[in-house]
């Protein structure tokens, strides 16, 4: 059972992407649960992982979101530091929203001014 000897379709730029961030999005999550319980050097840890994994260097989760679509990398990266440097001052959920937010504004100026 399983792929073996069966026809596996391609995989779209929206499938890429979200494979790709789902590795930074989780240490994102990690990093916010360890700042919670108080343990800084398990934020550290997810904090830099998260960072390192979205540089666009070959075979990191970065290069691949980049070739799909540097919109979303731009959202995504933006939507990873501001969440992570956002959440040693505020509640988990504020962060996210407010990094979610920020990200957006980021990624729509970079759009508009990437048309002109």
């Amino acid at each position: 059972s399983g792929r073996a000897f069966k026809k596996v379709k391609e995989l779209n730029n929206p499938e890429i992407i979200l494979i790709a961030v789902s590795g930074p999005l989780m240490s994102v999550i990690l990093a916010s649960i360890f700042s919670s319980l108080g343990w800084d050097i398990g934020y550290k840890i997810n904090a830099l992982i998260a960072v390192y994994s979205m540089l666009p260097l070959p075979r990191l989760a970065g290069s691949h979101i980049v070739f799909s679509s540097p919109f979303s990398y731009i959202f995504f990266g933006a939507l990873i530091v501001i969440s992570l440097l956002l959440i040693s001052n505020l509640n988990i959920f504020i962060s996210m929203i407010m990094g979610l937010i920020l990200a957006a504004i980021i990624t729509f100026a970079y759009y508009y001014s990437s048309q002109k």
